[in-house]
């Protein structure tokens, strides 16, 4: 018989780092949960992931004291007062449905006056199982009990009643019908120490003038704390605290601090070089003339040197200086073409182009370039 082999793939193992972070830390807590006691397993049983908690006001849609009618469970269709908000588990304690757990408590959370140490906690019921009902006004005068099939909550008003701000209940088909909120089931009482909110909101001021100033000023230290550190003013040693320090400069020397100026370079043309380049255009120019016989001794000069002068530029090291004729209508031009010979490469690396006479036109000048491509080298 042929034996078999139990192949155990990975996709049916789950890895506690590939987990989801939401899963693996309720996992976590549901396993350190099987541990604890009673009462922390029966409220951890109704709680939802802190991710999924309400954290508006505006997502309760019920609040203590409101009548509900049971949509679910053994009490459905049965209609009961609400008695608090379950936080942990988005969801609500409602009076007698829904049934009871019993467990013991630690002596530390026994309420004022319980003389045991077990305790009945309701099972608490989503906002989803719940149905609003509330009173509508009929025309006798006489109120009749409706249940509401969904409500919203859209925008915010002040409630007296509550004293803080509350958002708007409207049914869910039509936001212009509003569902009031129940009334507090522990109104609010004075507590010993505060003013009490008809004394608060008495005035006993009133502004006079308005170019004199609301009250004395000698009723300033008895107004505001003239002890606190923003009404006072800064003193000598805040003042020279908070300013920053100078360079320290001595007397009569300021030139030797100054920040240096950036200087414009200096023209590097000498008078030998001026008077050389000044040979140079007075030979181009005889050259348009006619006197050939002098251009043909400039066939070949070696320069040394750098210069560029409205259209003439000479190259930097061993230069080679070639001229040749171009006639372009009735004008005469004269090519003169720059190169530096190599050893290795026998044709030029560079050469530049002048054409000395005046200043011919860009016309003239494509002219010449398409119409004279070649150029006539020397060698040295």
């Amino acid at each position: 018989m042929r034996p078999t082999r139990t192949v155990l793939k990975s996709r049916f193992i789950h890895d506690p780092k590939t987990i989801y972070p939401r899963v693996r830390v309720d996992r976590i807590q549901r396993a350190t949960l099987k541990k604890a006691p009673k009462f922390q397993q029966v409220l951890a049983s109704h709680a939802v992931p802190e991710w999924e908690r309400f954290t508006k006001e505006s997502q309760w849609h019920f609040m203590p004291g409101d009548k509900v009618q049971i949509l679910a469970g053994p009490d459905k269709g049965k209609v009961s007062q609400i008695m608090a908000r379950h936080e942990e588990g988005n969801s609500y304690l409602v009076d007698g449905v829904n049934g009871t757990q019993t467990f013991p408590i630690p002596p530390a959370m026994a309420q004022e006056g319980q003389t045991t140490h077990v305790i009945e906690f309701p099972n608490p019921l989503k906002q989803s199982e719940l149905r609003l009902v509330a009173q509508r006004p009929e025309e006798d005068g006489t109120t009749t009990e409706v249940a509401i099939a969904a409500v919203e909550c859209v925008g915010t008003y002040y409630d007296p009643a509550y004293k803080r701000v509350l958002p708007r209940r409207v049914m869910a088909h039509d936001h212009k019908t509003q569902v009031p909120w129940p009334a507090p089931l522990e109104p609010v009482e004075h507590v010993e120490g505060s003013t009490e909110r008809d004394v608060a909101r008495e005035r006993t001021h009133w502004v006079t003038s308005l170019v004199k100033p609301p009250f004395p000023i000698g009723a300033l230290p008895d107004i505001r704390n003239v002890h606190h550190k923003r009404f006072k003013r800064f003193s000598e040693r805040e003042v020279d605290l908070l300013t920053a320090p100078k360079p320290f400069i001595p007397k009569g020397t300021p030139e030797l601090f100054a920040r240096p100026q950036h200087k414009k370079p200096e023209n590097k043309l000498t008078a030998e070089m001026e008077a050389f380049i000044g040979n140079v255009m007075q030979k181009h120019a005889d050259a348009q003339v006619g006197q050939h016989d002098r251009v043909k001794g400039l066939k070949d000069i070696l320069i040394v040197g750098f210069f560029m002068i409205s259209g003439l530029q000479i190259a930097r090291g061993r230069v080679v200086y070639s001229y040749s004729s171009t006639t372009i209508g009735n004008s005469n031009y004269k090519k003169w073409t720059t190169t530096t010979p190599s050893r290795l490469h026998p044709s030029p690396l560079n050469f530049k182009t002048a054409y000395v006479r005046g200043y011919p036109t860009a016309q003239q000048r494509n002219m010449s370039l398409d119409t004279h491509k070649s150029s006539s080298w020397t060698s040295v």
